[in-house]
């Protein structure tokens, strides 16, 4: 994703496959041997790039300047629920799962008055949260 590699795998804090960034991956330890069915993990790759495809968690909806529309057209996860305007404008309309919301609001904290949240309304607040951590942080 934007010419960065990703490793899902099973998160024993979280109880959930998470999506981690290799190249800040610092160590990998196998907790234990585990049964069959003993954790919620898909059985192959495909099924689990499948799951992620059909998330139903939270509905993203999000307007874009035609700028914004440049940004997205390349980034493989919301140009699946793009739309562009003939004036170039567009909106991100399309279903996302929760373990992916940190991910889009990390994405869209740059873009600035390039992108206009429209929904869900835990999107707009953790982007919210994020603004205030780091205006407290430069600012203090």
């Amino acid at each position: 994703m934007t010419g960065l590699w990703y490793c899902p795998s099973y998160c024993m804090r979280t109880n959930e496959i998470r999506e981690f960034r290799v190249d800040r991956i610092v160590e990998i330890i196998e907790e234990k041997s585990y049964t069959i069915n003993e954790y919620k993990i898909p059985s192959s790759i495909q099924k689990y790039l499948e799951s992620l495809e059909n998330g139903t968690d939270y509905h993203l909806k999000i307007s874009l300047t035609e700028k914004g529309v440049k940004r997205c057209e390349t980034e493989f996860l919301l140009a699946q629920g793009l739309k562009v305007f003939p004036n170039r404008q567009g909106i991100i309309d399309m279903k996302i799962r929760k373990s992916t919301l940190e991910w889009v609001a990390n994405y869209f904290l740059s873009f600035g008055n390039n992108a206009t949240i429209i929904e869900p309304l835990e999107l707009k607040e953790l982007i919210r949260s994020k603004i205030i951590e780091l205006h407290n942080q430069y600012f203090e």
